[in-house]
């Protein structure tokens, strides 16, 4: 990009400094989303002994997941977009076969994929470019305009997500689902999960509320949640976006603090609560430290399955065949005290981040109803109270969108200082008024530490970072007159 024929502001830049001298003063870390998993259990398996509940073994796959039906709507119009049965049919405002998402908390957007994606309107628009990252690598989406997003529970009643823009994928397969619906649907609501249909095999029921968590059945336990590990849209926006950058509506994933035990040895970690998950997983480097054994010695000579027994696990990125390890148990304790403990594991080992221990699935929720078929399971109803979640919006100085302000947007808008840009905020330019300039370091020094809903990390000393900019801009100065 041309630089304009001038030198930067010099006042501009000391009053953004002294700005950022002030704001640094004031500034302290937001704590991280928090939340509560309330378990129902059936009456006949709340038994305490020794501070324990052993529900029993693990299916080891879920028998069923939240099915949740959508739509979107044309915000200006009001006019319904799809996903629709077949492409002539006209407009309708009912949910129909193509729309059903799975409900999954480990997700931190929503994804519209397959034949969902292929029978939308003519009038369903994307216009950007996402880099997603899943249990098998990384996948290209396309990002949605904004529209209107509904979604309901098993009744049909509608919940309404305004102004967002979702992940599109027409050559994902997940199977009989269309789409993803993650957390940005469950922050601010209490999602609620009745397993008990799956007694008559029928699909489970989903429940949503912005109230309260409805009451229970008498042998209610709960477990905390937390958001620990935050992951922010910035790592999937691409190098050569071309223009301002397009990312979908995102909100926080919960963790939660599990126990894996296997031949008297046990390890707590923090497991992704992640009810898209069929099977619940521990991470390589967990099993490493349970097994007594270092990066050298293959997993799989700890795999009860060798690899061509093994079926592919699939998702964003494509298929992995990983090692399937045999655990003896998993427990998570409760706020009342007690622990609640599932036997008889068998896990896929796989790491997808290294803040990741393992994966919670969905798997242990339904546990029991596959093992005695036409039985009550372990559980009866489970509950996600994410009200305290919020949606991530990117902080205004947030150049590369990894939800703090700090050094690292300081160096893309020194990078770029006085270049005139179409990029908007990748490039610094935090205004939008195409240039980067004094008025967009003043942005910066305003919201410095600022994030979306969390920021993060220690504040550095006002003079540290006096000097760094000053350094910065020193060096902008000295390359412009060489130039000259």
């Amino acid at each position: 990009m041309p630089k304009p024929d001038r030198l930067p502001s010099t006042a501009g830049f000391f009053r953004a400094a002294f700005v950022l001298y002030l704001v640094l003063a004031l500034v302290s870390p937001l704590w991280a989303d928090t939340g509560t998993i309330c378990f129902d259990l059936s009456p006949q398996f709340d038994q305490v002994v020794g501070g324990r509940i052993v529900l029993g073994p693990s299916d080891g796959i879920s028998l069923d997941q939240g099915r949740v039906p959508i739509e979107i709507i044309n915000t200006a119009t009001q006019v319904s977009l799809g996903p629709f049965l077949e492409p002539e049919l006209p407009p309708s405002q009912t949910f129909n076969w193509y729309n059903d998402f799975v409900l999954d908390t480990g997700a931190n957007t929503v994804m519209l994929v397959g034949p969902g994606a292929t029978h939308m309107a003519d009038g369903f628009q994307t216009i950007g470019e996402f880099v997603e990252l899943g249990v098998a690598g990384s996948e290209l989406f396309d990002v949605s305009a904004t529209y209107q997003f509904d979604f309901a529970n098993s009744l049909g009643v509608r919940q309404t997500l305004s102004d967002v823009q979702i992940l599109v994928d027409p050559n994902l397969d997940f199977g009989s689902f269309y789409g993803i619906l993650g957390m940005p649907a469950m922050a601010g609501r209490v999602t609620s999960i009745d397993l008990t249909p799956l007694e008559e095999f029928e699909f489970v029921g989903v429940d949503f509320s912005q109230s309260a968590v409805p009451s229970g059945n008498g042998h209610r336990y709960s477990v905390a949640v937390d958001t620990r590990s935050e992951f922010y849209p910035g790592y999937g926006i691409p190098e050569d976006v071309v223009g301002v950058p397009q990312t979908p509506v995102w909100a926080h994933v919960p963790f939660l603090t599990a126990t894996m035990a296997v031949d008297g040895q046990a390890q707590s970690g923090g497991f992704l609560l992640d009810t898209g998950a069929q099977m619940s997983m521990i991470s390589e480097h967990l099993a490493r430290d349970l097994l007594g054994i270092g990066p050298e010695v293959d997993l799989w000579d700890y795999s009860v399955y060798t690899p061509e027994e093994s079926f592919p696990v699939g998702g964003i990125g494509g298929e992995v065949i990983v090692p399937t390890l045999a655990m003896d148990e998993i427990r998570v304790m409760t706020n009342e005290g007690v622990e609640l403990v599932w036997t008889d594991l068998l896990l896929l080992a796989l790491d997808i981040d290294e803040s990741i221990d393992g994966i919670f699935g969905h798997d242990l929720m339904t546990s029991g109803y596959l093992n005695f078929l036409g039985d009550p399971g372990y559980i009866e109803e489970v509950h996600y109270d994410f009200r305290d979640f919020n949606l991530i919006s990117r902080d205004p100085a947030d150049a590369n969108y990894d939800g703090v302000v700090d050094a690292a947007d300081a160096a893309v808008l020194a990078a770029h200082w006085l270049e005139s840009t179409d990029r908007g905020w990748f490039d610094g330019d935090f205004n939008g008024d195409g240039v980067v300039d004094d008025l967009d370091a003043s942005i910066l020094a305003a919201r410095w530490q600022g994030g979306g809903q969390e920021g993060g990390g220690s504040v550095p000393e006002p003079g540290t970072w006096i000097l760094l900019l000053t350094a910065a801009f020193t060096a902008l100065f000295v390359s412009h007159r060489r130039r000259r």
